[in-house]
């Protein structure tokens, strides 16, 4: 599998969430950090105990923490990837 990001994805101007678990795989994560770095906008999240279905895994706590995000910008700094 490839991905590769859009063009003009460097352009982009609105607030962009890249995510990933703590337990993926190690090109995953530095695909996560490689995607963030094309665009200052990004935050990155690392979400605990998981691997790459969060979502599906933990939907109360991918939810909650989308919520935060999307309404205050808000993101716990244990989550935060710098």
């Amino acid at each position: 599998m490839s991905f590769k990001l859009p063009a003009r994805f460097t352009e982009a101007s609105a607030d962009i969430l890249v995510t990933a678990g703590e337990k993926e795989r190690g090109i995953l994560k530095t695909s996560v950090r490689e995607i963030g770095n094309k665009n200052a906008n990004c935050r990155f999240v690392m979400f605990p105990g998981t691997g790459h279905g969060t979502p599906l895994a933990q939907p109360e706590l991918f939810n909650e923490m989308v919520e935060k995000w999307f309404f205050r910008g808000d993101i716990p700094k244990e989550w935060s990837i710098k």
